[in-house]
């Protein structure tokens, strides 16, 4: 992955690393893995940066909705 290519993810929020300076950044095994689903989303659907962050949110949404929805049936069936 091109540094060019990394600053765009970082400034559209797709990833975000830890570290004052761009020499001491830092990116933690979330922050890779949603590299490595932007990658795919940008190479499989040609989606441009807003479209990769806007996705990315959508799939934390999904993913939250459904851990609300277990929580919510195992409250309601005991």
């Amino acid at each position: 992955v091109e540094v060019v290519q990394i600053n765009h993810f970082i400034t559209y929020d797709i990833i975000l690393p830890h570290g004052d300076t761009q020499e001491n950044w830092l990116f933690d095994m979330h922050q890779l893995k949603r590299l490595r689903t932007a990658l795919r989303l940008q190479r499989d659907l040609e989606l441009n940066y807003a479209g990769i962050a806007l996705v990315l949110e959508l799939m934390n949404e999904l993913e939250e909705l459904r851990a609300t929805k277990e929580i919510y049936l195992k409250h309601i069936s005991s």
